[in-house]
Formats: structure tokens, C-alpha cells, sequence
């Protein structure tokens, strides 16, 4: 049965193959919080300073699960709710989208998840978003919401400093990079300490930190500066 799926999807790029193709191109999303020469305050154990590097396209999502009819047969789909990855897009603005999970139950179906198909929406907007799986089948427009799909395969990166208290005249940090995708790093964290009789500005890999007060339990504290990009 797999292969009869899988027959069905090449049918249906090579039907696409005569209008041209390009790959989705994506957008590297930054994040920086919080905002600079702004006082705040945090409890022990929370993140101070965050800088993210996320890649993302602007697509769509299912926002609740749909199930066709079923066929003469008795098969029918399940595609449940998910945001769906951007493929290609060709001349006329008709985009393939990918799909992360389908299923198809009755008849001589497989009864449960079935290989990814192409998806794609364009011209078809009409109808909703529709894929070839034995019959053209449409998701209807009113399931369908704007999104924005984050793809880990694309370079991800966060980095983020963390409160974790106050011993006598010392404040302590835990420093954690996290990174996803073609920039892929070991997960590092790294504990730092400063003496508040040294002065009440700190600096860790480029972001500069204004200590107002400090205890154990919380710290006030102004960011002049966010972290050096690694991306």
C-alpha cells in the first residue's frame, strides 16, 4: 500500500513538473529581549537577557483536525492539525506545501500514518487546500489560518543568561546556548560570577548588564547592550 502512495506522489510532481520551480526561500527571524535602557526585575532563576536566531516562512495551518468523506470503498483521510512546510513555489505563484502527518483508514488502506505528499494551495484557494491521495481532496478554506512555519532543518540559535542569586558581594549567572538545525552545536551552559565591589556593570560575551540591586531572591537591572551574534 505504501508504494501505491508513493506512485501517487510521483504522479503528481511530475504533472507539476512542466511549470517551473523554486525553492521557498526562508527569513532569519532575530530576537532580542528584553528592550535596552528599560529597568526590570527578575526572580531567581529567570532569564535576564535572550538573543535568538530562528529561520522561518510565512505559510499556513490546519487549525483543527480534518476527515474527508469516505470514497465508494470506504477510504477516507485524516489530516490533523499542523503548520505545514513550504516547498517550492512556481511562476504563478502556486505554492507545494509538505505535510508532517496523514493519515488514511478503510478500505485497503494501511490504517495509520501514510509517507509525506506534496500539498499546494494557489490557484486553489477557491476550493481550500487540496492534495492528489487517489481523488483531489480539499481541506476547507475556513480550517485554514495564516502561520508562520520555523524550520529547525534552517540555521537556530538562542542564547540566554539566567539569574541564579546572590552570595555576600558576588551575583551568579548561568549562561546556556542552545542551537538547532544547520548550526548545530553541542548544548553548553556555563556558570559565571561577578564581584559587585568591582562595579555594578557586568559583561558576558558582548551584552552589558546595569545591576541596580541584587539579592537572593530577585535582581533589578537595566540591559545596555545584548549579546555578539554567533549567526
Amino acid at each position: 500500500m505504501i508504494k501505491y502512495f508513493q506512485l501517487l506522489v510521483l504522479i503528481f510532481i511530475t504533472s507539476c513538473a512542466s511549470i517551473p520551480q523554486t525553492l521557498v526561500t526562508f527569513n532569519k527571524e532575530v530576537i532580542k529581549t528584553p528592550s535596552l535602557n528599560t529597568e526590570i526585575s527578575q526572580e531567581l532563576g529567570n532569564t535576564l537577557v535572550e538573543y535568538s536566531v530562528l529561520s522561518y516562512v510565512d505559510s499556513i495551518s490546519i487549525n483543527e483536525e480534518y476527515r474527508t468523506e469516505p470514497n465508494f470503498a470506504g477510504l477516507y483521510y485524516v489530516f490533523p492539525s499542523q503548520t505545514l512546510k513550504p516547498v517550492t513555489i512556481n511562476q504563478d505563484g502556486i505554492v507545494t506545501y509538505q505535510f508532517e502527518n496523514i493519515s488514511a483508514f478503510g478500505a485497503l488502506s494501511i490504517n495509520g500514518p501514510i509517507p509525506n505528499v506534496a500539498f499546494y494551495r494557489g490557484t486553489y484557494t477557491d476550493k481550500g487546500l487540496c492534495v492528489v491521495v487517489a481523488t483531489q481532496r480539499c481541506i476547507p478554506n475556513n480550517l485554514i489560518i495564516e502561520k508562520k512555519y520555523f524550520d529547525l532543518s534552517q540555521p537556530n540559535v538562542k542564547q540566554q543568561l539566567i539569574y541564579n542569586g546572590r552570595v555576600g558581594d558576588y551575583v551568579k549567572f548561568l549562561y546556556r546556548e542552545v542551537s538547532e538545525g544547520k548550526y548545530l552545536r553541542p548544548f553548553f551552559t556555563q556558570e559565571v560570577q561577578y564581584d559587585l565591589n568591582e562595579g555594578k556593570t557586568i559583561g558576558f560575551r558582548g551584552t552589558r548588564i546595569e545591576i541596580i540591586e541584587a539579592t537572593n531572591r530577585e535582581i533589578t537591572y537595566v540591559v545596555t547592550k545584548h549579546f555578539d551574534p554567533i549567526l
